[in-house]
């Protein structure tokens, strides 16, 4: 089975909560927040020690997303909620087919 097809199957739910900050307020001066949330399943992995470097921390996780389950590519500073965690997305790296997106990669710090 594929990748792509397990993360459908048997993967982790999760919930990838986009956060949009367009909405700015010239009288307070203060910017909202307005959260998207979309219902995902993938692969959740820790990082192996011998990965830990300058961009790596211990304790991060990964989450390998399907590309077919959003519409749009997650960012740093999204969040993804599995269980009762929150995580907060730190990089994304997009894994390709000659044409189309496959994979995002999900750098994840956060949680308990």
């Amino acid at each position: 089975m594929s990748l792509l097809g397990y993360a459908t199957v048997h993967g982790t739910a999760a919930t990838l909560r986009a956060i949009s900050r367009a909405s700015y307020s010239p009288t307070t001066g203060l910017t909202t927040d307005t959260p998207t949330n979309t219902s995902v399943s993938g692969v959740l992995v820790e990082y192996e020690a011998h990965e830990v470097n300058d961009q790596i921390q211990a304790g991060d996780r990964r989450f390998l997303l399907p590309a077919t389950q959003v519409s749009t590519a997650p960012v740093a500073d999204d969040h993804l909620l599995v269980g009762s965690q929150t995580f907060r997305i730190v990089r994304v790296t997009t894994q390709q087919a000659p044409t189309r997106n496959v994979i995002y990669d999900l750098q994840l710090r956060g949680g308990p």
